[in-house]
Parts: C-alpha cells; structure tokens; sequence
C-alpha cells in the first residue's frame, strides 16, 4: 500500500488589487496541478494556502491582538507550506504593522533579520525566500503597471500607491521599488517574471490572465514533478 501525500503552495500578495491574479491562481493553477498529481503513480494532493480565507480574528476584542494573531498566522502558514510559495507583487506595498507587533510576531519564529517599516507582505517574502534557515522554493511573478490613465480615480488608488491621494501610502513606493529591485536581483532569472495583464474597461477589473497562469503551472511542475518522482519508484 502506498500512501497518498500532499503539497501546500503559498500564495503571498497583497490582497485587493490581487483577486483576479489569486482567481485565476485559485480557477486554473491548482486545478492543473492536482490533475497531474491526482493519478495513481504520483499519489499527491495540492493544496492552495490563500490568507484571504481561513483566519477568524472576531474573538479577539483589541488591535493589538489582531493583529499578531494575524502576523503569527502568516508567518506560521508560510513555515507549514515549505517549500513551494507563490509571490505577487503589483504597484501596491501592503499593510505595514507597527514595529512592536512585527518583532513580537517574528521573534517566536526564530528570524533576526530587521522588520521595522516593513509591510506583511514584504515580512512574508522576507521569512520565505530570503531566510536561509526555511528554504523556501519560490517563484515571483511582478505585474507591469496596469493603464492607470483609463482607470478612475478610485481604482487608481487601488491598484498603485503611487496614485493613491494619501501622502503617507505614496510613500511606500521607494520601498517596493527597492523590493522589486532585490528580487529582480537575488533571485535566479528562472524563478521570477514579468507579466502584463490587461484591463477590461467594462467589468472595471484586471483579465488576461490565462497564459500567464498557464506560465505558472508550468513554473511550479518543474519543482512538483521532480519532488513526487520518488512516487514512481
């Protein structure tokens, strides 16, 4: 008898200017993947870890708490997922905790590197593709800027920080250039790419995204495949 297994895959983005990329993930990656491995040589399940479902915070009455339970629960599904995890990045930087919560929520995992000033989702590509000690596979995918002259202001605001009327969310844009800049640097040029999405200008949102989820299957199988060989044997 040989036992089934499963694989968890990571997705890390920020969230609202993301859904249709974490659909389409969601629609057509996972889908693919588990057909591949759904057979009776390969005996594996895939299982797709989205922070968009999952943590239930209501219980918990103050901030603070909040928001650690929600800084240890990133970091404790990016751990449990080892090692395969999925990078989103857009024009958006994400939620920045206060510096207490951060180095709270980090120091029961074991990572020293600094965390001030930092966003979640930053926090979350850090502890997973830049920690020595997790050895994470990770694959990047980094959206080119969608047409923001075709885009309301309110989508504007959305999708880029940049465009958004806030100054203190503008200034997060040097730190994802500088995050963009690091990954487009340290990481191999065979685990990260650019995509181009378009944007439909009737349903108001991003579409497109088929080859590009295509691209990513096939990006993941290259690790799932060798990873469930030894099934075969």
């Amino acid at each position: 008898y040989r036992p089934w297994h499963e694989r968890s895959i990571f997705l890390s983005s920020t969230f609202h200017d993301m859904h249709a990329e974490r659909d389409a993930f969601r629609e057509i990656v996972i889908p693919g993947l588990a057909k591949r491995l759904r057979t009776e040589r390969r005996r594996h399940h895939v299982r797709e870890v989205d922070l968009r479902w999952g943590l239930d915070t209501f219980d918990i009455h103050d901030q603070e708490g909040k928001e650690l339970k929600v800084l240890r629960f990133c970091l404790d599904l990016v751990r449990r997922s080892k090692p395969l995890m999925v990078v989103l990045i857009g024009d958006r930087y994400g939620w920045i905790p206060p510096d207490e919560r951060l180095r709270m929520a980090v120091s029961r995992q074991g990572f020293r590197q600094d965390v001030a000033g930092k966003s979640i989702t930053h926090l979350e590509i850090e502890y997973g593709a830049f920690n020595p000690g997790l050895e994470m596979e990770a694959f990047f995918y980094l959206r080119t800027p969608l047409p923001y002259d075709r885009m309301t202001a309110v989508e504007r605001a959305l999708y880029s920080d940049e465009h958004h009327p806030d100054p203190a969310v503008q200034a997060r844009a040097p730190k994802l250039a500088a995050l963009r800049s690091r990954i487009t640097t340290e990481i191999p040029p065979t685990r990260w790419r650019r995509y181009s999405p378009t944007w439909d200008g009737e349903t108001r949102r991003v579409t497109g995204l088929d080859g590009w989820a295509q691209q990513v299957e096939e990006d993941l199988w290259t690790v799932l495949e060798e990873e469930t060989r030894f099934v075969l044997e």
